[in-house]
């Protein structure tokens, strides 16, 4: 296949397993030490799609006044609604050969990286980030600059956000690069 093709794009659980098993030896995908984002991840995920409810609803309001309120509530239920499962859905899971992404809800992604084939690993905080002890993880690979889902992890714990690093860096470190 050509350049930044999916490999399998289509593929129920039970199939995943013993595909990824044979493509990526070591990528326990079932077994791997998941870890969750922070435990505030969904207020911060609900108050980005609340402001995007807002916007979106600012003509209506505008136009029709207090009728479009029921969009604008309709359109906050569903925005808490969404960002309780995009956050379910989200986990990290670094293992001794690779670095394992999940997420989406409708849509489930996991993306997993090999480690020798790491280049670059850092946290990221912005400042609300920094106001609810959050950061973001991002693992750059090789290969990797067309990928549909990218390693670039948010809503982590500041501590364990900096410990996944400093692990993924250590042991990307220790392994030969390989193309």
């Amino acid at each position: 296949r050509g350049r930044g093709e999916w490999t399998a794009q289509f593929m129920g659980r039970p199939a995943a397993g013993p595909f990824i098993a044979r493509l990526m030896p070591g990528a326990d995908v079932p077994i791997a030490p998941w870890r969750p984002p922070h435990p505030r991840a969904r207020r911060r995920a609900f108050r980005q799609s609340a402001v995007v409810a807002l916007f979106v609803s600012l003509p209506a309001l505008w136009y029709f006044r207090w009728p479009a309120t029921l969009l604008l509530m309709a359109l906050l239920a569903f925005a808490w609604w969404e960002s309780r499962m995009q956050v379910r859905h989200m986990a990290v899971a670094v293992t001794d050969s690779h670095v394992l992404f999940r997420s989406g809800w409708l849509w489930r992604q996991t993306t997993i990286a090999p480690l020798d084939k790491v280049q670059a690993v850092a946290t990221i905080e912005s400042p609300f980030d920094r106001r609810h002890g959050m950061a973001g993880l991002v693992v750059g690979t090789a290969g990797a600059s067309g990928a549909p889902h990218r390693l670039d992890i948010p809503w982590l714990g500041a501590a364990d956000a900096a410990a996944l690093a400093r692990d993924v860096a250590a042991v990307a470190a220790r392994s030969p690069f390989r193309w």
